[in-house]
């Protein structure tokens, strides 16, 4: 398996479907093997059912269903033990990241020989003062803790290679440190600019 595309969902019944056809779409020219892993963090909408009638339907689809909800960290690592693709690519499930920015985070990981490359959400579609200032403030004050000079801790699109991803241990809220785990790691890594929606 060449790429895995890690994907937590909690409660996104309604965007199951377009999220499937858009990563579809995405990777109609991809010229390798891929898997879709979808981990349903204990959704209470019936989005379980969603994920497994596209399931049924795409065999590169695996659903991961969690007992009950863990959180994005717990899922995201579930999501990586299941995961076989020798690059594993995470996004969120609610389509404010956009599957067609897959294919430019892989050239970057491998014209880069990076061992990570992260999204920067460019035109960001958050409101300031409920998003996007509490994601400033804690952007910067991560970035001065851990010396990490990532911009946008919180952008869940990024490619990761399998060895690196495995390394991680992610739980709590541990999926926003994700930059400052690689780094510690001593791994290569780089931001790019990804939509946004």
């Amino acid at each position: 398996m060449d790429l895995s595309i890690v994907i937590p969902i909690k409660d996104e019944k309604d965007n199951i479907k377009r999220l499937h056809d858009r990563i579809t779409e995405a990777l109609r020219s991809f010229g390798a093997s891929y898997e879709i892993v979808l981990v349903d963090d204990g959704s209470s909408d019936g989005s379980h059912l969603e994920l497994a009638a596209i399931a049924a339907v795409d065999a590169r689809v695996k659903v991961v269903r969690l007992r009950r909800n863990f959180g994005q960290s717990a899922a995201m690592q579930a999501g990586i033990d299941y995961a076989k693709g020798d690059v594993i690519v995470t996004m969120d499930g609610d389509l404010q990241n956009d599957p067609a920015d897959i294919p430019m985070l892989l050239d970057t990981l491998k014209l880069g020989d990076y061992d990570a490359v992260f999204g920067l959400r460019a035109n960001r579609q958050d409101t300031y003062l409920n998003r996007k200032l509490p994601s400033n403030l804690g952007n910067w004050l991560i970035r001065k803790v851990t010396g990490v000079e990532i911009k946008d801790m919180g952008c869940t699109l990024r490619a990761i290679k399998r060895d690196l991803a495995k390394s991680l241990s992610l739980y709590g809220e541990m999926h926003r440190f994700i930059p400052a785990l690689v780094q510690h790691a001593g791994a290569t890594f780089t931001q790019v600019p990804v939509q946004h929606h």
